[in-house]
């Protein structure tokens, strides 16, 4: 007789159930079957295996807690996507869903991690280094997902041509901290940092320029800027007032004209405009202000970062300077 025989079989990984063999098969038979309406014939081949019911029970047992655990993984990697906060996080969460997406023996669990590991490998290619202050002799820097700020235990590298003492420190908050000698650097050269990371194998650059005339402003916001205002149903704000402080380590007469600040619980850059704030002398001045229109909400809660970008624009000595600088705030919404 001609026939064809196929098999497919699909099992769980089960490291705990061992000293299978076909030794201890105790009885074996083949049985014929024939579909009626076909007339087609098929084997079954059937086998008689001891398993005592303790046994079984141990390895269903064992079985039911693997499997759990694997799930939970799964779970736990899937909140975890909208909260990354280092680039540890991502590569942990990509290898480990290697092992989920080898052992899931069913097509929903397997496939749903083979696209979060996807959609974590993504993440990589979404990561850069911002600025987040640039005082004279202290440059400082994070590695950036969209408006989030991501740790790194590795250093990054620094050089640059003119600058020379170069030294990087990461601090509690993520931030990177570089500090240089200046001395000899000149107005009329292209004093650059340059800063380097190998992520993932990707090479991630910045380059950070030296601005000389720094030195020559002393006023920069400290602590943190508090935003206050009234949402309504359309997540849109009214009454935006905005609370933050300037500190000033000099007696020379400072008067800021305008403040633009770009940060993530807002939908647009807004825009301070007129205030004609005098800085005039040592110490802490503070600015309280109201937006003139009304802005939307970033309702994408999950990946909102507490650090907003911002400018002033100063006047002093009859010169217009921009100050751009990096800060924490805060909300009451």
């Amino acid at each position: 007789d001609k026939y064809s025989s196929s098999f497919e079989t699909q099992s769980a990984k089960v490291p705990f159930m061992t000293g299978v063999s076909i030794s201890k098969v105790e009885e074996s038979y083949w049985e014929k079957r024939m579909d009626k309406s076909t007339k087609k014939i098929s084997y079954l081949y059937s086998i008689k295996y001891p398993f005592p019911s303790l046994e079984l029970k141990k390895m269903i047992h064992a079985f039911d807690e693997q499997d759990k655990k694997m799930s939970n993984k799964l779970d736990a990697l899937t909140t975890q996507f909208e909260n990354v906060n280092s680039i540890e996080q991502i590569d942990v969460a990509t290898n480990d869903l290697e092992t989920l997406t080898a052992y899931f023996f069913d097509d929903v669990r397997k496939n749903e991690a083979k696209n979060l590991s996807k959609n974590y490998k993504i993440l990589y290619s979404k990561i850069g280094i911002s600025r987040v202050s640039n005082e004279l002799g202290n440059e400082k820097f994070a590695l950036m997902l969209g408006n989030k700020m991501l740790s790194y235990a590795k250093a990054p590298k620094v050089k640059s041509e003119t600058a020379f003492k170069l030294q990087t420190k990461q601090e509690d908050n993520g931030i990177w901290s570089l500090t240089y000698d200046y001395s000899t650097c000149y107005p009329d050269e292209e004093n650059i940092i340059n800063v380097t990371w190998v992520v993932n194998g990707k090479t991630l650059k910045n380059s950070f320029y030296i601005d000389l005339e720094q030195e020559s402003v002393k006023l920069k916001p400290v602590k943190e800027i508090i935003f206050t205002g009234t949402k309504d149903a359309e997540m849109s704000l009214t009454d935006v007032k905005m609370n933050m402080n300037i500190e000033t380590n000099d007696n020379k007469s400072y008067t800021i004209k305008k403040i633009t600040i770009k940060a993530p619980c807002f939908n647009s850059v807004i825009v301070f405009k007129n205030l004609d704030k005098v800085c005039e002398s040592k110490g802490i001045h503070n600015i309280e202000t109201t937006l003139e229109r009304d802005v939307m909400i970033n309702n994408k809660s999950s990946i909102i970062s507490k650090l907003l970008q911002g400018s002033m624009e100063i006047k002093f000595n009859g010169n217009t300077k921009i100050v751009d600088f990096s800060i924490p705030y805060s909300t009451n919404w």
